[in-house]
């Protein structure tokens, strides 16, 4: 069987999953003379769980795009549908449920000093931080974190 690496968070899988299983079935019917399917990269990108192969037979562009769009209604960590949004944190795009993001921006927030998360390009709740003081969002910081 082969090993699977992806570079994204586990609550996706069932998705990959259901790829892998499309790509064997492909491969099982494959003349001796045809290049088998391959998985190059899996990973996160925009909030969205993309899946890029070796080359893409038939409907695969079709049913990698409906897995990138169920994607975004799914927890990247956890799994469920509930609740899911697809907005930024701590700069990157991600697909959470509530509890996942608040996680994920307490994680980085023991990673980073203050300072170092206000001079991020973005806060991580949804707009440009104001650059005419270095602490001017700081009051939103403290919202973000706690």
């Amino acid at each position: 069987m082969e090993r699977l690496y992806y570079e994204c968070g586990n609550g996706w899988e069932p998705l990959i999953l259901e790829v892998k299983e499309l790509v064997d079935k492909y491969n099982s019917n494959l003349p001796n003379n045809k290049e088998p399917l391959e998985f190059v990269q899996i990973k996160e990108k925009w909030g969205g769980l993309r899946i890029y192969l070796n080359y893409y037979p038939d409907n695969f562009t079709d049913i990698l795009d409906s897995i990138e769009q169920r994607s975004w209604s799914i927890c990247e960590y956890c799994g469920t549908d509930k609740n899911v949004t697809k907005e930024r944190t701590h700069g990157w795009v991600m697909s959470l449920c509530p509890s996942c993001r608040k996680k994920e921006l307490e994680r980085h927030s023991q990673l980073f000093s203050k300072e170092e998360l206000l001079d991020y390009p973005y806060l991580g709740i949804g707009e440009k931080p104001d650059r005419s003081s270095k602490y001017a969002s700081e009051d939103k910081l403290e919202k973000m974190i706690l």
